[in-house]
């Protein structure tokens, strides 16, 4: 078992702050021609693209090597809690987990929570053959098996260690998975309780008769989990192939797809038969409108635009705040300079870190917009209190070997919702003057 590497942690960590110390000075170089000569010599604007790139790929390292040592060093752990069977404690503990799981399925589709142990392990045979070889020529205790997990919309519910490794891919490769708010449910929907206002107070003096103050406004918003669904095909040859691990080949096929087609939904969704982006709303500062902050310029970032849409957002959010930026839009703003000529985006040389910018960790986020006149591309706020994820219990999926042949289709759908619920802990930056 691999052990984590911590020096060649700290070798990237050196290498982006000595690459940044050559960026800045580039950099200096070529605003300093700019003005004396009015233009940049080409081969000195290649060598500051180049010297960026470099930035983000060490910065790009440096976070994914804190996320890999700390799965290293859970693996280390797992193995250190062996007992000597074939199971680990954490594998027991899982299946544990797996079997509530199923139930709360059950109860989540109107039946009785009856699953044992037992019987999820002959689901979990019964379901690999079923992708395998579909459910028709299943022997009879294979079907009663399989019977446990079936959907009365049609298809199965995934073998729920396979489901939470789907889930797991999709929070690693989404960061609005991991900055927002998330919850399960087991209805179609859920209904938040909103309060966007404050109630009123006073002073009372000590023979003074209180006199009635505002109340609090309170307001609810219905999300809806809506189908996401991905359709990966196999072959039967590779079916028929007993080596193949045909579960982890659908959760890696299913979760590339579904976090893709999340993260859009998330920024830029409709809301229609889908989650509903947060920069789809109008700009305002009432409820149910996301301020939209100008830049100062038509098409391009300034350090002004930055500070203003950073202190338009109210101090209780602060602490927890986070830049969205699209990947490509970030070496313009590692380019702007404070009034004292500091670079406002700055390397963190913590291990699994993300960069700062004006104080601020920076996250990518490829579906905001790109760098163009009026586009909103870049979001600031504690997404956390002001975007809400909702996953529908369960993934399900449908076998289908007959509309493409010699292909299997696996017809493989997860319910997921998400709205803002918070219109004042998210600013849009609005590049225009």
């Amino acid at each position: 078992m691999p052990t984590p590497n911590f020096e060649e942690a700290t070798k990237a960590i050196d290498g982006l702050l000595a690459t940044f110390e050559e960026f800045k000075t580039a950099t200096d170089e070529s605003i300093a021609e700019l003005k004396s000569k009015g233009a940049v010599d080409p081969i000195l604007e290649e060598k500051v693209g180049k010297i960026d790139s470099r930035v983000q790929d060490l910065s790009d390292q440096i976070q994914a090597a804190g996320e890999k040592t700390h799965e290293q060093i859970l693996n280390i752990e797992t193995a250190m809690n062996r007992s000597g069977g074939d199971q680990t404690l954490e594998q027991r503990d899982q299946e544990v987990e797996d079997v509530k799981m199923m139930n709360r399925n059950a109860i989540a589709y109107g039946r009785a929570p009856t699953v044992t142990l037992v019987e999820f392990r002959a689901y979990t045979k019964a379901f690999d053959r079923y992708m395998r070889k579909d459910d028709r020529i299943l022997s009879i205790d294979e079907y009663k098996a399989l019977a446990i997990g079936s959907d009365p919309d049609g298809g199965y519910w995934v073998v729920p260690e396979v489901s939470a490794a789907i889930n797991a891919v999709i929070r690693e490769t989404s960061p609005m998975r991991e900055l927002a708010s998330g919850m399960t449910i087991g209805s179609k929907s859920v209904t938040m309780v909103i309060d966007d206002g404050q109630a009123g107070v006073g002073w009372l003096g000590e023979t003074e008769t209180p006199s009635e103050t505002t109340s609090p406004t309170i307001r609810e918003k219905e999300i809806v989990a809506h189908t996401g669904y991905a359709e990966p095909r196999a072959t039967m040859e590779m079916l028929d192939d007993a080596n193949i691990n045909i579960e982890e080949w659908l959760a890696a096929k299913v979760s590339d797809r579904l976090a893709r087609q999340e993260n859009t939904a998330f920024v830029s969704g409709t809301g229609v038969g889908q989650p509903r982006g947060f920069v789809t709303y109008a700009s305002g500062t009432s409820y149910g409108q996301i301020q939209q902050v100008a830049s100062g310029s038509a098409a391009d970032f300034t350090f002004d635009g930055l500070i203003d849409i950073q202190n338009t957002l109210k101090e209780g959010y602060q602490p927890n705040a986070t830049w969205l930026f699209k990947r490509a839009n970030i070496a313009n703003v590692r380019k702007l300079k404070d009034g004292n000529g500091q670079y406002l985006w700055q390397p963190n040389n913590q291990l699994g870190e993300a960069p700062l910018l004006l104080g601020r960790p920076v996250r990518h986020a490829d579906d905001i917009a790109a760098v163009a006149a009026n586009a909103l591309a870049a979001a600031y706020g504690d997404f956390r209190r002001g975007y809400q994820i909702v996953d529908r219990l369960g993934i399900r999926v449908q076998r289908d070997a007959l509309t493409s042949k010699p292909f299997v289709k696996f017809f493989t759908t997860k319910r997921v919702g998400g709205d803002v619920v918070n219109f004042e802990a998210i600013k849009l930056q609005k590049l225009s003057t």
